[in-house]
């Protein structure tokens, strides 16, 4: 038993070294992070990829990609935005495919709402209906700054089908439970807006943790 716990640490240890400056976060496990973290929770990516280092040297963020979080039977799925468009993945296959290694960092940040049991339903249905839908990141969003609306013929306000890149969809979740200000575009939120450095301002009462640095390596 501590031959294992031993060669354990030294894994997490060397994992960690690999990571800038690792010690200014709290760290977790990614199986921790399976049985802790729930919907809402959101997951900041800091890929190794020449395309994303050039985009986070440009807007000045530690981050290049967000997701979120959402959790049904125990299991913790990742919603996201890639060019495939909407997708979603298992959390225990960043481990199991090892996709972490294409990341110098991945960290996770706690949704803290009392409400969470009311928002579920709509929550979910969000991520179903919009699971699928495409991948867009135009000049033409980067300077919409307010909602828009499509009214059909009934007159109910309706949002019209859409596209998304990955911190829209993320925003977009959020204003679906109401935690953000419905009047500002979900096209005005970058990934650098969802981590602690921007102290993103939540509507009723919500707040998100800091981040806390998953340890993949144990």
């Amino acid at each position: 038993m501590g031959i294992k716990q031993s060669n354990g640490k030294k894994q997490k240890l060397t994992y960690l070294s690999k990571i800038p400056n690792f010690w200014k976060n709290y760290q977790i496990s990614h199986l921790k992070v399976q049985e802790q973290f729930d919907s809402g929770d959101i997951v900041l990516f800091k890929s190794k990829h020449k395309l994303a280092v050039a985009y986070r040297k440009l807007v000045c963020s530690e981050f290049d990609h967000v997701a979120i979080c959402y959790k049904q039977n125990e299991e913790l799925q990742v919603y996201e935005v890639v060019q495939k468009g909407v997708q979603m993945f298992q959390w225990d296959q960043l481990k199991l495919q090892e996709w972490y290694k294409h990341f110098e960092k991945i960290c996770i940040r706690k949704l803290n709402y009392n409400k969470k049991n009311d928002y579920r339903v709509r929550f979910s249905n969000f991520l179903e209906e919009n699971l699928g839908n495409e991948y867009n990141l135009s000049v033409g969003k980067i300077f919409t700054f307010t909602s828009k609306i499509k009214k059909p013929n009934n007159g109910e306000k309706v949002e019209q089908k859409r596209s998304f890149f990955c911190s829209e969809l993320v925003a977009k979740a959020y204003k679906v439970i109401g935690l953000l200000d419905q009047g500002k575009s979900c096209t005005q939120y970058y990934p650098k807006d969802f981590s602690q450095e921007k102290e993103l301002e939540l509507l009723q009462g919500a707040t998100l943790s800091p981040e806390y640095l998953v340890v993949f390596e144990e």
